[in-house]
């Protein structure tokens, strides 16, 4: 539900974006790996579906990368 998404979702920052290719890649940083691994096994498909509505310097997102904030991952 909303609430569990806000949950997993609230530690998480939206970095950046990349191109690549033909179109853009969002970075998106999670607290640690566990939450990481979390969010793309349950939540990755979704968020590359809602990213793929928008735009990055003209270019269209086709990826959404998960990284984690902790030191060396």
């Amino acid at each position: 539900g909303k609430a569990s998404c806000q949950s997993w979702l609230s530690g998480t920052i939206v970095t950046g974006a990349e191109i690549e290719g033909s179109g853009a890649t969002v970075l998106i940083s999670c607290p640690n790996r566990f939450v990481r691994q979390w969010l793309e096994q349950h939540y990755l498909a979704d968020m590359q579906l809602w990213w793929s509505e928008h735009r990055f310097q003209s270019q269209r997102i086709t990826g959404v990368r998960l990284l984690t904030q902790e030191a060396g991952s």
